[in-house]
């Protein structure tokens, strides 16, 4: 009998469970960021789906899978019941007085047929070698003027209510948190959406005033 298998692994649906599996899916997952990792973990079960999450957030060196993870951390640990989770804004904050150059119009036009170019290389590049450019984009986003802000919008629901002390749970998410740097590369509303501060800084007082 064949088996459906794990996403990103040849391990079947029996041996999901097996360390090593799951091993080599948060590997798979932090190389790649295929979104069907987050299914494939909830069938591990609560405790396991948790520390499983927990496990590839501290792995994760790219401010983007950091992202991810931290907003499925937080809606797991504090019990979060809102839908709506797939719409997401992003735009680059320009950095204080950086104002794009003023060209003319033959600049503009030679710069047309050279974006034109660079997009029908790129479209090549992601055809032959996707994770090249894949490390590529990431490269050349981190290279950008100004800080990237992402907005989650169009939630449904009411947002759960913060503890006056933290379970062992949340404490151990947010002080992961507070401990890695790429996570506050950007800007985010997602701490607004919890009644969470918005630094490292200020979250290690939060988790201090709570524990």
């Amino acid at each position: 009998m064949a088996y459906e298998t794990l996403p990103g692994t040849r391990a079947p649906v029996k041996m999901w469970a097996d360390p090593a599996a799951v091993d080599d899916l948060v590997a798979t997952f932090l190389q790649t960021e295929d979104q069907r990792f987050f299914p494939a973990v909830a069938l591990l079960g609560a405790d396991r789906e948790l520390a499983t999450l927990l496990h590839a957030f501290e792995g994760a060196a790219e401010s983007g899978a950091a992202r991810v993870l931290a907003d499925r951390l937080l809606r797991i640990v504090f019990h979060d019941q809102r839908t709506g989770w797939g719409e997401i804004r992003s735009s680059v904050l320009r950095e204080a007085g950086a104002a794009a150059p003023a060209r003319g119009s033959q600049d503009l036009g030679r710069n047309m047929l050279k974006m034109i170019f660079q997009l029908l290389g790129t479209m090549l590049l992601w055809k032959l070698f996707p994770f090249l450019l894949r490390r590529k984009l990431r490269k050349s986003a981190a290279k950008r003027k100004g800080r990237e802000k992402i907005e989650y919008w169009g939630l449904e629901g009411a947002a759960p209510e913060l503890p006056a002390q933290l379970t062992a749970d949340q404490q151990a998410v947010l002080t992961a948190f507070a401990a890695k740097p790429a996570l506050w590369e950007f800007r985010t509303n997602l701490w607004e959406l919890f009644g969470l501060p918005d630094s490292a800084e200020a979250l290690r007082a939060f988790i201090d005033a709570r524990t």
